[in-house]
């Protein structure tokens, strides 16, 4: 059993993410302020990613509704130009220069851009895992999608899947759109940076509340929020670490017994063959022997269990 969990455990922590959490700083943005139209909105965020960018130390910023492994999703369903038939995808805003933030690859099309704002044309990227599931073989560059709304979003790229909710889930198919265009109303900023989390800290509060005084700012290294996804997985392997020990200690008293009611059985064997000339290292062989056998088949059967 603590086989089987290290070995799961071990196969969580290789799973491929789609990005790159070390050296990216997060936090989620509370506002309480009352935006009258969308464009106020972006506007708003357009200015403290602005001013976050030119922290020294800050290799990119971006902000986006929700950050994977971030605890928080969102599905929608979203409908395709010439079919009425209803698909559901999670579904987020991002600024331009999410994915390089992030390290999400563009496949295929492009980012979005400055020039992704109200007025221009509806546009939306999504990823492999959305291709492979809603369009297999199929070229989804240039085709329409609408979400929940009267508005059609072109599709203008392709980036990579990631895993969004859960290190031991499959990655969900994922519809980003351009957060000038439908801004969210909650918002996480994501800034990689080289400099310790500490005195970017301070930089940052400075920054963001010379925009606005009260709000919260509790950056988090996002290969923190990684390690609270494992910490199930950690109390698990801690409890069954647990009962493996108390199964090896109960295996070796099992053991023991057995060799030494063996050898209580054998007693008059044994004097016979040190009567006949056998050395006192050889009956410690002869007993060795038969317990190395029974450990031997004990190993090889949980290994072939582990392996199953």
């Amino acid at each position: 059993g603590g086989g089987l969990l290290l070995r799961s455990f071990v196969n969580v922590l290789d799973v491929e993410l789609g990005f790159q959490p070390e050296g990216a700083v997060a936090w989620r943005v509370d506002t309480n302020r009352s935006f009258q139209t969308r464009t106020e909105r972006a506007a708003f965020y357009d200015d403290m990613l602005g001013r976050v960018e030119a922290i020294p130390g800050v290799e990119s910023a971006a902000a986006a509704g929700i950050l994977p492994m971030s605890g928080w999703w969102r599905d929608m369903t979203f409908a395709v130009e010439g079919d009425d038939k209803r698909r559901s995808s999670s579904t987020l805003s991002v600024t331009p220069g999410y994915f390089s933030t992030m390290h999400i690859p563009v496949l295929s099309g492009r980012d979005f851009t400055q020039a992704d704002r109200p007025g221009s044309e509806p546009v939306a990227v999504v990823d492999r895992a959305f291709v492979r599931k809603f369009f297999p073989g199929e070229e989804v560059l240039g085709k329409r999608i609408r979400i929940d709304s009267d508005e059609w979003q072109t599709i203008v790229g392709v980036v990579g899947e990631i895993r969004n909710r859960a290190l031991e889930s499959e990655a969900e198919p994922q519809v980003y759109l351009a957060f000038a265009q439908t801004p969210s109303r909650a918002l996480w900023l994501a800034v990689r940076t080289q400099v310790p989390l500490s005195p970017f800290s301070e930089s940052l509060r400075s920054t963001i509340w010379s925009i606005d005084p009260d709000l919260p700012v509790a950056p988090t290294e996002m290969a923190t929020l990684m390690s609270s996804q494992l910490s199930r997985e950690r109390f698990y392997m801690k409890i069954l670490s647990g009962f493996a020990v108390l199964a090896l200690v109960l295996t070796l008293v099992g053991i023991y017994g057995i060799l030494a009611y063996s050898v209580e059985k054998r007693t008059s064997e044994i004097g016979i063959r040190m009567a006949l000339g056998a050395q006192r290292k050889d009956a410690v062989a002869l007993v060795l022997r038969q317990g190395a056998v029974l450990v031997g088949i004990g190993i090889v059967l949980g290994l072939s269990l582990i392996h199953i």
